[in-house]
């Protein structure tokens, strides 16, 4: 299996995608390419994390926990279906039966893994083939799945207030909120750090929602590279006080944001 993940399982990359801020994910899929760029025997533990993950951002993506406190793989991904709309009540007989084929799998590729271990020392060559046929089942089954949450996903409006998809993925709610809202900026300057106070209104919202925001916070959030560019003109200015012979600017940009 030496070609690129995305050329023949194109699901596990698009989950990545899908939530580009969610570093277990990334780390995921970093141990998944790793393993297959390896022709490791660790792919199938990593192909079961790699969906775990997924089922887990998924139920999380919708305010909803596992119902079970150690669920297994097929807990995880029945309640992903479930937060998705593929309610047991509503569930084609079709799908149960490929749910049910890749629970099968996955169940019979832990055992294998369980027995075998990892790193499968000791094998001769008919068991190697076996192994890695049974490694790239597992990856198409496990890319199937993707495919069949991130396309219901695709059709449904994750809670806003939990999700970990990223702003850009709603442009419809968002470019409604820009066309109506109306924003009157102001500012106090009476405690010991100025605030920028935003007040938000709509035709429809007579109250005003206001934020208050001190300039690191913003700068934090919505601009690190300006946060960072800001901080260190303070220390330079510190240095030039403390120093004749102060730092360029390029020698001054020394803090990296984490």
């Amino acid at each position: 299996m030496t070609r690129q993940l995305e050329d023949i399982a194109p699901n596990y990359q698009r989950a990545c995608q899908r939530w580009p801020d969610s570093p277990l994910l990334k780390r995921q899929e970093a141990n998944l390419r790793e393993c297959l760029s390896n022709e490791s025997h660790g792919l199938v533990e990593h192909i079961k994390s790699f969906i775990e993950c997924v089922c887990l951002t998924t139920i999380h993506d919708f305010g909803k926990e596992p119902e079970k406190e150690n669920p297994s793989l097929t807990d995880l991904l029945i309640c992903a279906l479930d937060v998705v709309g593929y309610h047991h009540s509503r569930r084609p007989r079709h799908l149960g039966r490929m749910l049910s084929a890749f629970n099968k799998l996955a169940n019979a590729l832990s055992d294998m893994r369980n027995y075998e271990g990892e790193t499968a020392h000791g094998k001769d060559a008919f068991d190697e083939i076996i192994s890695e046929d049974y490694a790239r089942a597992f990856l198409f089954a496990g890319d199937a799945i993707l495919a069949l949450l991130l396309n219901a996903l695709d059709a449904k409006t994750p809670n806003l207030a939990t999700t970990r998809q990223p702003y850009e993925r709603f442009a419809h709610f968002n470019k409604r909120i820009d066309e109506a809202i109306n924003i009157d900026p102001g500012f106090d300057e009476t405690g010991d750090r100025p605030t920028l106070i935003l007040s938000f209104t709509t035709n429809s919202l007579y109250d005003p929602i206001e934020i208050t925001v001190n300039a690191s916070q913003l700068l934090y959030h919505i601009d690190r590279e300006a946060y960072i560019e800001i901080l260190n003109s303070l220390r330079i200015n510190s240095s030039k006080k403390a120093h004749p012979s102060h730092l360029n600017r390029a020698e001054s940009k020394t803090i990296a944001p984490t």
